[in-house]
């Protein structure tokens, strides 16, 4: 039941990243937590700012996406990594990666926007903060490190519910 779980901050519309959060989980329980803001060395749109409160001024000094990836690459490298809409945060990660000549780990991909789905069809929204309502995670949203968290406490109340294994539900979820 070891994982990683990941969440990333855009800057902008392009998807320049300005901040990733990584928690890896053992045993069922968060092991090792690791965060970074990231300058993007590009603008950063008002609108996105305005969800996650990170701006220019406060990536000033932050490592690059490629510095930074010297620090992600072992903590995701041959790992199930876990991202509620793992769509948006592998793309974005893939892109950067490139942008930055920075390449990633090979890693499986898993969504828990998809296990939510499946583990409570009942729910008329599968939006991280409303799956982690229901099942009782408190946590600061649109903070890469505490979406991070939450996507693998997600992922964890998912499989102890429904009873599957990690490998079942990467199967399903990738």
């Amino acid at each position: 039941m070891d994982f990683a779980a990941l969440d990333v901050e855009t800057a902008n519309r392009a998807g320049e990243i300005c901040s990733v959060g990584i928690a890896l989980f053992e045993s069922g329980a968060v092991a090792e937590e690791w965060h970074s803001l990231v300058d993007p060395k590009s603008d950063f749109d008002p609108f996105i700012v305005r969800i996650h409160g990170i701006d220019a001024h406060a990536v000033r000094g932050a490592p690059s996406f490629a510095e930074a990836m010297e620090e992600i690459r072992p903590l995701i490298d041959g790992r199930i990594v876990a991202a509620h809409n793992s769509r948006f945060d592998r793309g974005v990660m893939e892109r950067e990666a490139e942008r930055w000549r920075a390449p990633l780990p090979p890693c499986r991909w898993l969504d828990t926007l998809k296990v939510s789905r499946r583990a409570w069809p009942d729910m008329q929204s599968h939006r991280l903060s409303r799956v982690c309502r229901r099942i009782g995670h408190r946590f600061r949203h649109h903070d890469a490190l505490e979406d991070a968290k939450a996507a693998g406490e997600v992922l964890l109340a998912a499989m102890r519910e429904k009873g599957w294994t990690l490998e079942e539900v990467a199967a399903f979820a990738a």
